[in-house]
């Protein structure tokens, strides 16, 4: 597994997320080394400024809080255009979503409330979600193909203060073959 990008937000507080941002629809911004949704449309989206990545199989992963006061806030990936999967967390309970139309695709109750880890698993028809490392939702899913680029989420009236997100990592799927089973392999295929 290759990291793609990443963004840990540790820098001075600013009216923007960056260069390596695009705000979609909502105002994001760095406070206190966190990214903050500070102006909230319904459905608030902000992707990395890169072209579309060279893999649609990735892993979407960032902390982010979940005390959201009706509304809920996480990481999106495929992002193209109004198109994407979006994995939310609002106080109990955990969703995925295709977008545009906000198709659930699987829900789950929570227990827990607060910072936690969500994370969005894309591989292939493959959609996943996480929390804190453990899979709640898997949905087999062929509407979205292409690979886009990966970013934040929201849905609902999220209190603007509260929709936080930190460490931001997106990661490709693809594990190199080692050079000794390569090497090994060459030795099977040519005597």
């Amino acid at each position: 597994m290759a990291n793609i990008f990443s963004d840990n937000f540790n820098r001075v507080d600013s009216p923007t997320l960056g260069s390596n941002w695009t705000p979609v629809t909502g105002t994001f911004e760095i406070v206190s080394n966190q990214a903050k949704l500070t102006v909230n449309p319904s459905e608030g989206l902000a992707k990395h400024s890169a072209a579309n990545y060279s893999t649609a199989d990735y892993t979407v992963e960032s902390v982010v809080n979940t005390d959201t006061f009706g509304g809920a806030a996480g990481v999106a990936g495929r992002i193209n255009g109004t198109s994407y999967y979006g994995v939310i967390a609002g106080a109990g309970f955990l969703r995925l979503n295709r977008y545009p139309g906000l198709n659930q695709l699987g829900y789950a109750t929570t227990s827990t409330t607060g910072q936690r880890t969500l994370k969005l698993k894309m591989e292939g028809s493959a959609i996943k979600a996480f929390i804190d490392g453990i899979e709640l939702i898997s949905a087999t899913d062929t509407v979205i193909t292409g690979a886009g680029v990966a970013g934040l989420t929201t849905l609902g009236a999220v209190g603007a203060s509260l929709a936080l997100w930190d460490n931001f990592t997106v990661d490709d799927l693809f594990v190199p073959f080692p050079d000794e089973l390569i090497q090994s392999r060459r030795m099977i295929d040519d005597p």
